[in-house]
Parts: structure tokens; sequence; C-alpha cells
């Protein structure tokens, strides 16, 4: 039984969402100056609705931060600030949608309010927090209690130096599974998992040489671990030491197999 074994664990997306909640029920209580006179019910779901957009914007853009090349090898802390630049400049017009739908304008202010000035205020207003916020929803997998792994000097450059150097020293390097978690890696070792904030695409480059394959659009898998390749309710799932079953994808079935018949 390993340190990951029969320990609950979160998700990347469950805690966004968990997060995204947390944020829209403090948001309603406190009923900042946007939202006054709103009332209980159009407040929360005033907030809501801001709530959701701006995550899900943030979201999307750290997953295309962490495919561009040169912007993905940044400290995890820059890219967080990046995405959550580009992310407050496209969250300005859907707040201010969102302010229109649920207090309309008046003749006067439509016509003394030019759309610009509206939303350079709308920018002014929501920039900081979203950046605050980003940076504290990123902070548990940011901030590390422990170094990382002592780097090791081999004779030539292993291209997954990058990749061991963001793990915590205690798991070690004895890889069992990798999984992708909207911009983040969960890493699996046989000493425990960590989540990261590195792309899955540049894990697997980085691993090419290492014995394992990719088994899904978002699992790879070392094969010295794989106990077997099982049936269950019409999915196919990798069964793995120490960490849950992976699925297995139709297009990487035949592969998967031989490759498990070839390890004798």
């Amino acid at each position: 039984m390993t340190a990951s074994a029969g320990r609950a664990r979160i998700g990347w997306s469950a805690y966004l969402i968990l997060c995204g909640l947390g944020l829209t029920v403090v948001l309603t209580w406190l009923g900042p100056r946007p939202s006054e006179g709103l009332g209980l019910g159009r407040t929360g779901a005033f907030w809501l609705l801001h709530v959701a957009a701006a995550l899900g914007l943030l979201a999307g853009v750290q997953l295309g931060v962490g495919r561009v090349a040169l912007l993905s090898r940044l400290p995890g802390a820059v890219q967080v600030l990046v995405s959550g630049a580009v992310a407050s400049v496209a969250f300005t017009p859907v707040a201010l949608v969102i302010d229109r739908i649920f207090r309309p304008p008046s003749a006067s202010e439509t016509a003394g309010d030019p759309m610009l000035l509206g939303a350079l205020h709308e920018f002014m207003a929501f920039s900081g927090p979203i950046l605050l916020t980003w940076l504290l929803i990123n902070a548990p997998t940011l901030v590390r209690l422990e170094p990382p792994a002592p780097a090791a000097q081999p004779p030539a450059p292993d291209p997954a130096d990058e990749l061991w150097a963001r793990l915590p020293a205690r798991l070690g390097r004895d890889l069992v599974a990798l999984s992708a978690e909207l911009h983040y890696l969960r890493v699996y070792t046989t000493a425990g998992d960590a989540l990261i904030l590195y792309s899955f695409g540049r894990a697997t480059e980085a691993l090419d040489a290492y014995p394992g394959m990719q088994i899904h659009r978002s699992h790879w898998v070392a094969l010295a671990h794989v106990r077997g390749v099982v049936t269950e309710g019409g999915r196919t799932l990798c069964r793995l030491e120490a960490t849950p079953d992976l699925p297995v994808s139709r297009p990487f079935r035949p592969a998967l197999r031989a490759a498990l018949r070839g390890r004798g």
C-alpha cells in the first residue's frame, strides 16, 4: 500500500467548481457595490454569472498558455499572472453584458457614458480582484513547502529534467502514471501523487524515451506498473499499481495490449 492509496483526492475541475461556489456565496453575502439593491436572489445570480464566466475564461486562457512553448517554460506564478491579465481583458465585455442584463442603463446614461469609457471602468474594477483571486486559487500547487528533488548529474541532459524539477522530492522518480487536469498535470509515483503546473503534451514528449505510453488523450502510464487491462460496464480500463484505474481510449487499446504482451 502506497502513500496515495486510500486517500481522498479532489481533481482540479472539482476544486475550481468548489472555489467558484465559495466565491459566489461570499460575494452574495457581502453584497459589493455593483450588486447593491438587486435583492438576495438576483444578487446571487449576478455574482454566479460573473464568477462562472471569469473562472471559465481563466482556465481556458491558462490551457492556451500551457500550449505555447515559450510561455509554458515560464515559472508557474508568471504563467498564472499572464493568464490572469489576458482573461481580465476578455472578461471586460462579458461583465458589461451581465451588468446590462441586471441593470439596464437609462437613456441619459447611454447618451452620456461612451462604451469605451464604460469598458475601461469595468476593466479597472475587475482586473485586480481577478488577478489576486486566480493567484490564490492556484497557490496550493504553486507554493511548495519542501525543496524540489536534487538535480541529478547525468552524463547527458535528460529531456525530463524540467518535469523532475517541478516534483516534490518526496515523490522520487519511479513514475506510475500522468493525468491531465485542465492546465495542471497530476503525477503519480510509487510514493504518492502531486498536482503541478505543467502541460500534459510536454510531459509525454519529455518522457518519450521512458518505458511508457499514452493510453488516452488525458492519461499516460508507465508499462512496468500496469497490472492489466480490464473491461467493466463497457469501458476498457488500465489497472495500475498505486493509482485509480485509468480509461483506455479505443485508438490506444491495440498498442497497449501489444506492449503488455511484449513485456513478457
